[in-house]
């Protein structure tokens, strides 16, 4: 296992591939409760833990691009999404879980940003 504390995510290289529609995801990112009303306007209903209830989640737009994706960035960097913040390319390449490891399948760019050591 690599060493986290020696690796950065490679932020100046980012071509935003996490904001990115892959493996035909159907939406960009799911809202914490607490979320709902900042994004009020630009999120949308989804059932995606039970069909019982309805989350809000921030959709990909007709490019497949996160919907907050301006370029490169996320226009509202500053305030983006708890999950958004949370999201680290290195503990993805580190850990390379099921759920997300078709974005360093579908990045070869990342993964060799991320293999390389930046």
């Amino acid at each position: 296992m690599k060493d986290l504390k020696l690796r950065q995510p490679p932020c100046d290289q980012c071509q935003a591939y996490c904001c990115r529609r892959h493996a035909n995801k159907e939406f960009s990112v799911v809202l914490d409760r607490d979320e709902h009303e900042r994004f009020r306007g630009i999120a949308v209903p989804a059932s995606i833990y039970s069909a019982d209830q309805t989350d809000r989640v921030i959709p990909y737009d007709n490019e497949g691009n996160c919907v907050l994706l301006s370029g490169r960035t996320c226009s509202v960097h500053e305030h983006k999404p708890r999950l958004c913040r949370k999201f680290s390319c290195v503990n993805l390449y580190i850990c390379r879980s099921r759920e997300h490891d078709d974005l360093l399948d579908e990045c070869p760019d990342l993964l060799q940003l991320l293999e390389k050591g930046v």
